[in-house]
């Protein structure tokens, strides 16, 4: 079994006073389980004040996710918000990893994912990704390096 948790804030301004504020929501203590990860979704804003980093020192497992104009969870959502969601489970385990950059192509996709691959047993179940948007090299190219 799998659960999700869900944090958001609007604090951009005081790291200590946001971080704070999305432990009390998502209650780790007594709601995390064996397993998780964190996807965090903001305006770049929350990156550039320090917010980002703040919470993922905080945090005893790796975040994942992206900037977009507007984030949203169950009880909160706005263009100045940065929601976190958190996989978590005590039978399913999480493999974040991270690409070199995509300036000479996508190879180093092919790269992420064999190093994934190597941490489990058998194919994964699930792939969460994470696509920059470029010019050069569309989505449809990077899933395709996947498959």
């Amino acid at each position: 079994m799998m659960k999700m948790l869900t944090a958001y804030t609007t604090e951009m301004d005081d790291n200590e006073a946001a971080v704070e504020e999305l432990l009390a929501q998502l209650d780790l203590e007594h709601s995390l389980c064996a397993h998780a990860v964190g996807i965090v979704t903001c305006s770049a804003e929350f990156l550039e004040s320090g917010v980002v980093g703040a919470l993922r020192e905080e945090l005893p497992f790796d975040l994942v996710g992206g900037t977009t104009l507007e984030s949203g969870v169950p009880g909160g959502a706005g263009m100045l918000a940065l929601c976190v969601s958190v996989l978590t489970s005590d039978d399913v385990a999480f493999t974040p990893v991270w690409t070199e950059p995509l300036d000479d192509g996508v190879e180093p996709i092919s790269d992420a994912y064999a190093k994934a691959a190597a941490t489990i047993l058998g194919k994964p179940a699930m792939m969460l990704c994470f696509f920059p948007i470029m010019y050069s090299v569309s989505a449809e190219i990077m899933l395709d390096k996947l498959e």
